[in-house]
């Protein structure tokens, strides 16, 4: 095993604990998304109280589904409530909770193992541009940013080394690091050095790998706060506007 793939390993091994911490995250947004709307949805109880037409339930008097038709009608604003507070404040949340958690994951991944990460990519892609029949043709006829952009998406989730959880990531973000640009660089640039070739893989890993750390930050710790100010703000605007 090459020392490459021996930092690929590490890195791996890295993301495999940050995963962890990942998943601790989202719980933890999900959790504090129910357990607030738990404690505010009691205190919304006369609002609520307030949209339900008084005089007893007109679907009392009908027969078959008509019952539960006008039944549902008649609570529509507790269900309102409940979906909104209940339900779909919690689901933001969750959801919220997982973009923080993958973004912070990239980040750490990119940040203490990009290079090594990058560089394994970087080398089996040349390598195949070097080898590959069809590629090398599309080179010919379309030039090397078109074939780059062309094949990469399929390269990275076909890659061998990776595991499944790592590739759309990893493609996502090889796109947002403009790779296909990096390689006709390296290429023009070293136009006497094979597209495979160490000088070739170097040059293309260290300007992806910069550029990476440099859209990667380890993302600000204030979301989970700002998802509770503006849970809270909303439950105060019903409460002051119904």
């Amino acid at each position: 095993m090459t020392s490459t793939q021996n930092q690929l390993g590490s890195a791996l091994k890295t993301f495999a604990k940050i995963s962890g911490s990942a998943i601790l995250q989202m719980i933890l947004f999900t959790i504090v998304g129910i357990f607030l709307n738990l404690l505010l949805f009691p205190f919304m109880w006369y609002e609520i109280s307030g949209l339900i037409p008084e005089g007893g339930n007109p679907g009392a008097r009908a027969g078959g589904p008509v019952v539960i038709l006008v039944a549902l009608m008649y609570i529509w604003p507790v269900l309102l409530f409940v979906a909104v507070f209940l339900v779909l404040f919690p689901v933001i949340f969750f959801f919220a909770g997982k973009k923080q958690a993958i973004k912070a994951a990239v980040s750490k991944l990119v940040n203490e193992k990009g290079d090594a990460m990058v560089g394994f990519i970087v080398s089996k892609f040349t390598e195949r541009m070097a080898t590959n029949p069809q590629w090398q043709e599309s080179i010919k006829q379309h030039g090397i940013t078109v074939t780059v952009r062309k094949f990469m998406p399929g390269f990275i989730k076909t890659l061998q080394g990776l595991p499944w959880i790592l590739k759309r990531p990893l493609r996502n973000v090889f796109e947002a690091a403009d790779f296909a640009s990096a390689v006709e660089d390296a290429y023009k640039n070293r136009p006497d050095f094979p597209i495979n070739s160490p000088e070739t893989n170097a040059h293309i890993t260290t300007v992806i790998a910069s550029k990476l750390r440099e859209k990667f930050q380890p993302p600000k710790g204030r979301l989970l706060l700002v998802m509770v100010i503006i849970n809270v703000a909303i439950f105060v605007l019903v409460k002051v506007f119904l």
